[in-house]
């Protein structure tokens, strides 16, 4: 069974203010190289396009599409390469709120091994103080699912469906009132 994955607005607004400066460089330095003709200063300026470029198609492509449920396996898709999970991986699954967890706490971000906020969606890896060391996949500030397993540890990913908590029916802790 397939779940979507919609972006919100707030992960919208973060990704235009993530790349938005991005897609500006990118502008004015092909205006400013356009009328420069020095050959060294066209190899700085496809480098520095490269390396924006990059980041910005990278991104794009690891955004979750959605999320499967599929021969007792968890399938994150996205446009390139999957993330795959076994049902026998897992530990626990629980429904949990933003306020739970305070994703968007600034003490939080201090410990961090890396992370990118919002270009296209909520990913890397990060230190939570209440959840530890948890890998997220989130489009959306909404429906948490705190998923522990033994390969991929903690992942956040965020359904637009609750009824993707039906499929973990050995795993599940939320409270009965989600629907």
């Amino acid at each position: 069974m397939d779940f979507k994955c919609s972006t919100d607005k707030y992960t919208k607004i973060q990704t235009i203010i993530y790349f938005g400066p991005y897609l500006t460089a990118i502008f004015f330095l092909t205006i400013f190289f356009a009328f420069n003709s020095d050959p060294f200063q066209w190899d700085v300026y496809v480098f520095t396009v490269s390396i924006l470029l990059f980041i910005y198609f990278s991104r794009y492509f690891t955004k979750p599409v959605s999320y499967t449920i599929i021969n007792n396996m968890l399938i994150i898709r996205r446009k390139v390469n999957n993330i795959k999970i076994s049902f026998d991986e897992i530990y626990t699954v629980k429904y949990d709120t933003m306020e739970e967890y305070r994703l968007i706490n600034w003490s939080d971000f201090i410990n961090t091994q890396y992370y990118f906020f919002g270009g296209f969606y909520w990913g890397g890896k990060i230190f939570l103080t209440k959840l530890g060391e948890v890998r997220l996949y989130m489009t959306q500030l909404k429906n948490f699912l705190v998923i522990e397993t033994g390969k991929h540890g903690k992942i956040i990913i965020t359904p637009d469906d609750l009824r993707i908590l039906d499929h973990f029916t050995c795993y599940k802790e939320y409270p009965p009132y989600m629907y």
